[in-house]
């Protein structure tokens, strides 16, 4: 059976293991130190572990970042990702917190229920700012966000509530409506090659899944329309067995209903940048790389800055980056997202080459803030 909900489980996905930080100077000579920090999650039921790293030089002036990842289950080096952004960013003279988020740290939630949302990362982001803020030595920093990804919605959420931000930096984040990106990565590897008379009807009814999940509230409305879509869509399919296997039309339209009614996933697909990106009042730098093979760079950069120009917003920037992919991660050509999936095996122990030259644009962006 062809499976077509790539998007769901892979957004933010990365397809690495390295987890060490890719360091540019001897380790004599990094002008940083490193601790840990702990806070509760928003619900006050897991203490949630990261990383504080702060430059041995701290005044005043000095920047802090948290870091964000999507709200599947990641650590807080986020396989190499943040670890590696936070030796630049250290170097440079800004404070990083990095955190295993709520799903990773409650080991029950690690399943494929999926019911850690953007918005429950974004209550708990809050609570780590809120941390960072009795912590004497920085109650008067100007700190920022940092989201990933998913993570960029949730940078979104937070800044649109907390005036108290001094910056925000998304990467790869969501410019478009999730109900279309969601389509968008679902419907990638049907319109690769010929497109037959069954593709046209799988497109179809992909689009319909996501739709009903955008457009319905109730959760037993959701189901009763996947109930009736999909039986639909089961009858209409001549060579069931080759698409189905032994799967009745009830046993489909409960994998579809199961799959999609995951809390995580109707977030994704129910959000909606404009909300959120219209009510941030502190500087933004947006960047996307040219070689994402999971979303779209420049129709989602597009988005983001469309939605700054309706508000006026004058304090932003908004990059795309060259050769570099959805984890910024140096690319020569860009590779869909379900493809690289089947390649991830492969990449077991492979160190990424992250676009260290991108990270220290960042750096050198937040530094200059203000001044």
């Amino acid at each position: 059976m062809r499976i077509f909900f790539l998007f769901i489980s892979l957004w933010g996905y990365m397809q690495y293991s390295c987890a060490q930080p890719m360091c540019l100077v001897p380790a004599d000579s990094i002008a940083y130190t490193s601790e840990a920090f702990q806070f509760s999650d928003a619900q006050g039921k897991q203490t949630l572990k990261g990383i504080l790293t702060i430059p041995k030089e701290l005044t005043s002036s000095t920047k802090v970042v948290v870091l964000i990842t999507p709200s599947l289950p990641i650590s807080c080096d986020y396989y190499g990702f943040f670890s590696t952004l936070s030796d630049v960013f250290g170097r440079s003279g800004i404070a990083t917190l990095r955190f295993d988020n709520r799903a990773y740290t409650d080991k029950s939630l690690i399943s494929k229920d999926e019911t850690v949302t953007m918005f429950d990362q974004a209550d708990d982001v809050h609570q780590a700012l809120l941390a960072l803020r009795k912590d004497k030595r920085f109650a008067h920093q100007c700190i920022g966000l940092l989201g990933h990804s998913e993570g960029g919605a949730v940078a979104s959420i937070e800044a649109a509530r907390n005036k108290d931000l001094g910056f925000v930096v998304c990467l790869s984040a969501l410019g478009e409506k999730g109900v279309d990106v969601a389509y968008e990565q679902t419907s990638m590897p049907f319109k690769i090659g010929k497109v037959t008379e069954d593709t046209e009807n799988e497109l179809s009814v992909l689009k319909e899944y996501v739709n009903i999940v955008n457009e319905y509230n109730s959760l037993d409305s959701i189901k009763m329309a996947f109930q009736q879509k999909g039986k639909e869509y089961y009858v209409s399919v001549k060579d069931k067995t080759k698409k189905f296997g032994n799967k009745s039309v009830d046993e489909y339209c409960q994998m579809m209903i199961q799959w999609y009614t995951r809390p995580r996933v109707m977030a994704m697909i129910k959000y909606s940048p404009s909300p959120y990106y219209s009510l941030i009042a502190c500087p933004v730098l947006v960047m996307h790389g040219k070689m994402d093979g999971n979303m779209d760079c420049i129709n989602n950069l597009q988005g983001i800055e469309n939605i700054f120009k309706k508000n006026g917003k004058k304090n932003y920037e908004i990059l795309a980056v060259d050769s570099v992919d959805h984890d910024y991660i140096k690319v020569k050509h860009k590779i869909p997202l379900f493809i690289k999936q089947r390649m991830s095996h492969k990449q077991d122990g492979v160190k990424p080459e992250y676009s260290l030259e991108t990270f220290e644009y960042i750096s050198k962006w937040i530094n200059n803030i203000y001044l």
